[in-house]
């Protein structure tokens, strides 16, 4: 799901607990931003990952000629420290 901005946004990496390798890939779309409202109510997790929480890569927005691809990922990590090297093209 884009948002009006166009904007197409996935987790790369997750650093706070409880977030785990499940969330690696996650979109940042609507369902993203309820989980993280329940996970800031609960944890105090900052919803826009700005304590480190998470990081991000853009898969596509109006500046792109074309969508990026992700092409292989590796996951690694373990407990609530998790990161997804990505290669696109």
């Amino acid at each position: 799901m884009l948002f009006t901005n166009d904007f197409e946004v996935i987790i790369t990496g997750v650093f706070a607990y409880p977030l785990d390798e499940s969330w690696l890939g996650r979109t940042i779309d609507q369902d993203f931003l309820q989980d993280v409202k329940k996970l800031y109510e609960k944890y105090k997790i900052n919803p826009a990952g700005e304590g480190g929480e998470f990081e991000t890569f853009v898969i596509n927005c109006p500046l792109f000629s074309k969508r990026l691809e992700i092409t292989d990922k590796k996951i690694t990590g373990k407990k609530n420290s998790w990161s997804m090297e990505i290669e696109i093209a």
